[in-house]
């Protein structure tokens, strides 16, 4: 079932849904990583206990955002549900300065692991089920990010 506008009445469901952005056809999960990238920026210079604390409380509460809207969609992992590319994101961009050259890099690592699924993302894609399932892959693809840009900048 592909959900309508109407789908986004729902809190849980319009969270799920990245607030309209996974109801793009082509890309969702670019557009729903692009929405995380929005929310994120204004805590880019934030303390690390208040992005962890952020990123620790999107990622608790994804698990049952996306297992809800699974069920409500009739669907194992439905494309258009992007909460994961939203907490995913916030970690992949935990270590980045405010800088449009860092941002652009961390997004572009970012949308490439999650697509790619390197291991041990494959497995987690391919064994975990429900909301579980559904975040952990992209909070494995922020964390290797984020491990990549943080790496880069303690040896430039």
């Amino acid at each position: 079932m592909r959900p309508s506008l109407a789908t986004l009445r729902d809190p849980i469901m319009c969270l799920a849904l990245g607030f309209g952005s996974g109801l793009w056809r082509k890309g969702p999960g670019t557009m729903g990583s692009l929405v995380g990238v929005a929310l994120f920026l204004p805590l880019i210079d934030a303390s690390m206990l208040i992005k962890v604390s952020l990123i620790f409380v999107g990622s608790v509460l994804g698990v049952y955002i996306c297992d809800y809207a699974a069920k409500e969609l009739k669907l194992s992992d439905p494309g258009c549900v992007v909460w994961d590319e939203i907490v995913g994101i916030w970690i992949a961009l935990i270590f980045v300065p405010a800088s449009l050259a860092w941002i652009a890099f961390a997004f572009v690592c970012f949308r490439f692991f999650d697509i790619a699924k390197p291991p041990p993302m494959s497995w987690a894609d391919r064994h975990l089920k429900g909301g579980l399932g559904i975040m952990v892959d992209d909070l494995m693809a922020g964390g290797l990010t984020a491990l990549l840009i943080y790496v880069l900048q303690h040896s430039i």
